[in-house]
């Protein structure tokens, strides 16, 4: 198990927390800390990872959409982040997204689901199936689909 890293540097309560999820994974078999890589190290290393953990605490409106989440769909890893943001939205569903924000962050489900991730062939299946079937829809043409909908159900009432 991978871990690739370049969140919450500037947030000492953030590596705190970060420290203890790093600890956990490390006491796996076979767990590596790597840091920063490039994108296409990165892309590479998806293709062979279970699971996507991404801690976003902040209570973000400003995000559109969470091109790293369509990435670990498409790619078949078993998600697990918290609700903020655009997250849900991005996700439809899939994997585990925790509430909580900077103030409330839930730490220690975060933990648990992430280990849950890696050791239980159930909810990695569940979410490489379900993962790479809602990445197929984050087209451009399946922005255009969804919106097409979404104005012709509003049309209708008027």
């Amino acid at each position: 198990f991978d871990v690739f890293d370049k969140m919450h540097a500037a947030n000492p309560p953030m590596q705190d927390w970060k420290k203890r999820l790093l600890a956990r994974i490390e006491s796996l078999d076979g767990a590596e800390f790597c840091g920063r890589v490039d994108q296409h190290a990165l892309a590479v290393e998806q293709q062979n990872a279970r699971v996507w953990a991404y801690p976003y605490p902040f209570d973000s409106h400003t995000e559109t959409s969470c091109i790293t989440a369509m990435e670990a769909m498409a790619a078949g890893m078993t998600i697990v982040t918290t609700s903020s943001g655009a997250v849900p939205e991005t996700l439809g569903g899939v994997g585990t997204a925790l509430e909580g924000t900077n103030a409330s962050f839930p730490a220690d489900e975060f933990v648990e689901a992430v280990v849950d991730g890696l050791t239980d062939p159930v909810i990695f299946t569940t979410n490489l199936l379900e993962g790479r079937e809602r990445a197929a829809t984050l087209s451009w043409q399946g922005v255009a689909d969804e919106w097409d909908s979404w104005f012709s159900s509003i049309l209708s009432t008027v």
